[in-house]
């Protein structure tokens, strides 16, 4: 039996909202409180970073996988939790669209101008073919940059074109699905079945990305942050250990695992809607966090804001770090499991300062510490998907007969026997 999601963990508003969300959904609580992990992710990633303690630093991004079946009304939840990022890009096209117009026009109009110079040089010489040289290469220093609206997430999106799309977007970008396409992107979907995992590990580090292809042009990312938020079927979830590199080269230990008990078989239909004001309060936390400007660093070029922790929340989670370090060793829990354990206590820190900001988004998170409360609150979350990725990490490595004998308990216990036939 696994723990369900600890209550009073959020911020009041950001609380209530999930509480209600998953009662107007009929779906674990677990789902639209990893959807809203990863929304708050999506606001804040590349524009905090939490100072732990001397010299260490955690970017507040996170990469949230609760699984649950098909029917589970999912897309509903990721609906009603990304409908603030979807409003505010929307609003952010449409106040560049004239802007944008006016580049492409002009960007056009140039275009064209230089293409009938160039043909007209392709005949000349001389001094003439100098002047029409010289002209080509002033209306092409004149060619305007289009503008591109920003884009805060994506659905799909191939290892190829992530590079490009972070670089796009100030480095800052989200993968939030209700389904499984990113493992199979990941995977390589289009690649002849060859991983291309890289930009996903450092842009979950934010450590520099370089890539290099004949075929594209060049990117290079100096802080990279992005934030994953999936809720795959379990039996997807089953094969993953299996694919090459996913549990070697750390991809599996990134992500925050849940596996609530599935609400299907047991919904009524008679649950009320999610109320206006707290869809309002949700988005007006979203909202701020997105216009809030990023720091600048001594050149002047955009930094993360730095949080730090009070001394009460720095000793909570050193205790956290030393109790999940003891649980590594022979014979501990995480025994097994060192590779997701291990990122466990910075996991943590992300998730103190991502409920730090929520709980501050009108106030300025950037001005206040991070209060032992809220690492508290961060702590119970972690203790609570620890229980979960064991139990995620033990089905990736279970079997078919295992998964049968779970089932012949689960009946056993639903009918209370105690002698039964083969």
């Amino acid at each position: 039996a696994l723990p369900p999601w600890p209550a009073g963990v959020f911020p009041e508003a950001v609380g209530d909202f999930v509480a209600s969300l998953a009662t107007a959904t009929e779906t674990p609580e677990e789902l639209p409180a990893l959807f809203v992990l990863a929304v708050l992710s999506t606001a804040a990633g590349g524009r905090f970073q939490v100072a732990v303690k001397r010299g260490y630093f955690e970017p507040c991004h996170v990469w949230s996988c609760p699984a649950l079946p098909p029917g589970s009304r999912k897309s509903a939840v990721k609906v009603a939790v990304t409908a603030p990022l979807m409003k505010w890009e929307r609003e952010q096209r449409q106040s560049m669209e004239l802007e944008i117009k006016s580049a492409e026009a002009t960007h056009k109009t140039l275009s064209d101008r230089i293409a009938a110079l160039r043909k007209k040089a392709a005949g000349a010489s001389g001094m003439a073919f100098e002047s029409l040289s010289d002209e080509i290469t002033r209306l092409e220093s004149d060619l305007p940059i289009i503008p591109k609206a920003p884009q805060l997430w994506a659905d799909d999106v191939t290892p190829e074109h992530l590079g490009t799309l972070l670089s796009d977007n100030q480095e800052r970008l989200a993968v939030l699905s209700d389904e499984s396409a990113v493992f199979e992107q990941m995977a390589g979907r289009y690649s002849g079945g060859i991983p291309n995992l890289d930009v996903f590990l450092q842009a979950h580090a934010g450590t520099p990305v370089r890539v290099d292809r004949g075929s594209r042009p060049s990117v290079f990312l100096y802080r990279p942050a992005l934030t994953l938020g999936v809720s795959p079927q379990p039996d997807v979830l089953r094969g993953l250990a299996s694919k090459p590199g996913f549990r070697v080269r750390g991809l599996l230990a990134r992500f925050l695992f849940a596996l609530p008990p599935s609400n299907l078989g047991r919904r009524t239909g008679q649950t009320p809607p999610l109320s206006e004001d707290l869809r309002l309060r949700w988005e007006g936390h979203v909202t701020a966090l997105l216009n809030l400007p990023m720091a600048t660093d001594d050149h002047g070029q955009p930094c993360p804001h730095t949080l730090t922790l009070t001394q009460e929340a720095r000793i909570t989670w050193e205790s956290f770090w030393q109790r999940t370090e003891a649980d590594m060793g022979m014979g501990g829990r995480f025994e097994r499991l060192t590779d997701w354990a291990g990122k466990l206590p910075g996991a943590v820190a992300r998730i103190a300062g991502l409920l730090h900001i929520a709980r501050n988004a009108f106030r300025g998170p950037h001005t206040l510490e991070i209060s032992e409360a809220d690492m508290v609150a961060a702590v119970r979350i972690g203790d609570c998907l620890s229980a979960h990725a064991l139990a995620v990490f033990g089905m990736m490595n279970g079997s078919v007969i295992l998964d049968d004998a779970r089932y012949v308990l689960r009946w056993l216990q639903a009918e209370r026997l105690d002698t039964f036939t083969f």
